[in-house]
């Protein structure tokens, strides 16, 4: 036993020397790939307020344990608040040293001012959408699921950016209609508003869970995503996407107040419109563009810690790297797109699976007929359904989170040719609703039919042959499935109803992704007009 025991403790310590030496060997193959990081450490001109940065974060891990009472004062919502404007205003009179024009105290104190401003109004519209969900999630699944606040702001986000959407299709979106909404997103449950705000200040966070390093990374993540926030206070994003695409549609539906016609289903950019439509402030539109990263790092360390089982400290350093992760930075403030918003509730989704299988298997009963079933799965397929509903009007790809979710679902330990079933029954169905037209190949993929043939005959096998292994296992599964597609669908409609309007045409792919701002083309069109062109000559 004793030697098994070393021979374990010397493989562990090969691989981390392993390990290390691998990240060394990766670390300067990707510096010497990218010089641009190399010329940006030989430059720093930033090391005064690193090192000011460096002393607030050690002071604030050194007074919990030498100054508890101080530390009491930083450990509220208000505290964290005040601590990120001290940074805010560092980062901006260290910045304005480099600038060629003139600037003095008094200016970096208005800019700050700008920067608290905008991060109050973007907190409230969140705490607004945190309040209706809350309220949502009371009446409809506190039997079902425990209650997190990621879910009440999911749901409130769902119902705000649904409420827009249908503004703008009677033309009537403006800062008047969408304040009607958000007061009716506080007056559905005032009491607990106030309550929110009151525990959200003044309340101790539960920081006992940290390490003095674990509170170090959370700064250095804190102090990160300011650079990055004050950063997108500009009149418009950087970014080439961001600023044709998806702010521009936010910008076209806010000064038109209806609906844009064209372009694939665009939530994320009804969701970043809330600033431009609210206060007419670029730079609230790209906050709520930058609030989409936010929700996604705080689902993520949700996920880390109540499904991944991490402990703080660990949850704390996965999301910092992930954040601090230059393609993820990237979209913090050049490229201001949704995708971030499109993961936050793709994690939400996950979440509420993984939650909902727990509790499914607790009160699951040997034998279930089916109004059983339905009435086990119904509470869990609606919040699922919602979720990747609302994801697929963010963007399609979504879609294969959808056949994710399915393999899982007929993944069992005793029955699992069920995910196999699900994997044949997803293909069949992307085939054979042309939704891989999406891409543009369809007409490349010569043997499309066949494999659509063949993937329905190999899931109808399948699945009789799980059916036959385990009928109500399998009638379980596909209910649940069935149930989850269907509220999906439900909450994509409108965006359906609408391609159907700007098509007026019932394809799939139209139906999906709405119709082309331009003339639509293809590879056989283009060689179609360059020959014409050669001709005419």
């Amino acid at each position: 036993m004793v030697e098994k025991a070393k021979i374990r403790s010397i493989v562990n310590i090969l691989v981390w020397v392993f390990a290390a030496i691998w990240l060394f060997v990766l670390g300067l193959d990707y510096i010497n790939k990218h010089p641009a990081y190399y010329y940006s450490l030989s430059y720093f001109r930033y090391t005064g307020l690193v090192v000011q940065l460096g002393i607030i974060a050690l002071g604030i891990g050194l007074s919990r344990k030498y100054l508890p009472k101080f530390f009491s004062y930083i450990n509220t919502g208000i505290g964290v608040f005040l601590v990120g404007v001290l940074i805010s205003f560092l980062i901006i009179r260290s910045n304005s040293e480099l600038v060629s024009f003139e600037n003095n105290t008094s200016d970096h104190l208005h800019f700050t001012s700008r920067v608290v401003a905008s991060a109050i109004q973007l907190f409230l519209i969140m705490l607004l959408c945190r309040n209706v969900g809350a309220f949502i999630f009371s009446k409809c699944f506190s039997k079902t699921y425990d209650a997190h606040f990621i879910i009440d702001i999911g749901l409130g986000i769902v119902l705000m950016v649904l409420s827009m959407f249908f503004l703008a299709m009677f033309g009537v979106l403006n800062a008047y209609s969408l304040l009607l909404v958000l007061i009716v997103f506080l007056f559905v449950n005032p009491i607990q508003f106030y309550q929110s705000i009151g525990s959200t200040l003044f309340k101790q966070l539960d920081t006992k869970q940290f390490s003095m390093a674990g509170l170090i990374i959370l700064f250095t993540l804190l102090s990160f995503l300011l650079v990055n926030y004050i950063s997108i206070h500009t009149p418009f994003p950087s970014g080439f996407d961001s600023r044709n695409y998806y702010v521009n549609i936010s910008k076209l539906l806010a000064s038109s107040g209806s609906i844009v016609q064209g372009f694939p289903p665009y939530n994320g950019s009804i969701f970043i419109a809330t600033g431009l439509v609210l206060f007419d402030q670029s730079h609230l539109a790209h906050g709520m563009a930058f609030v989409n990263i936010v929700l996604a790092l705080l689902a993520a360390y949700t996920f880390a810690r109540q499904i991944l089982k991490y402990d703080a400290d660990t949850s704390a350093i996965i999301i910092t790297m992930v954040g601090v992760t230059p393609a993820i930075a990237n979209q913090m403030f050049v490229e201001l797109k949704v995708d971030f918003g499109l993961l936050f509730f793709q994690l939400l989704a996950l979440f509420c699976l993984l939650n909902g299988f727990k509790k499914i298997k607790k009160s699951q009963q040997p034998r279930d007929n089916f109004k059983d079933i339905l009435k086990t799965y119904l509470p869990y397929s609606i919040l699922l359904g919602v979720f990747i509903g609302y994801g697929l009007g963010i963007k399609m790809i979504n879609l294969f989170l959808l056949i994710v979710i399915f393999i899982l679902i007929g993944w069992e330990k005793d029955n699992r040719i069920l995910s196999i079933v699900m994997v044949f029954a997803s293909i069949a169905v992307f085939l054979f609703g042309g939704i891989d037209t999406i891409s543009g190949l369809r007409q490349y993929h010569l043997s499309a039919n066949y494999v659509a043939m063949a993937a329905a005959l190999l899931a109808i096998i399948s699945f009789a042959y799980a059916f036959i292994k385990s009928r109500i296992l399998a009638l379980r599964r596909v209910v649940f499935a069935g149930l989850i597609t269907i509220f999906a669908l439900m909450v994509f409609s409108p965006w359906a109803v609408k391609n159907y309007q700007d098509t007026k045409s019932l394809n799939p792919k139209k139906m999906l992704m709405g119709s082309s701002t331009g003339p639509e083309m293809s590879l056989a069109k283009i060689k179609k007009n360059y020959r014409n062109a050669q001709k005419n000559k």
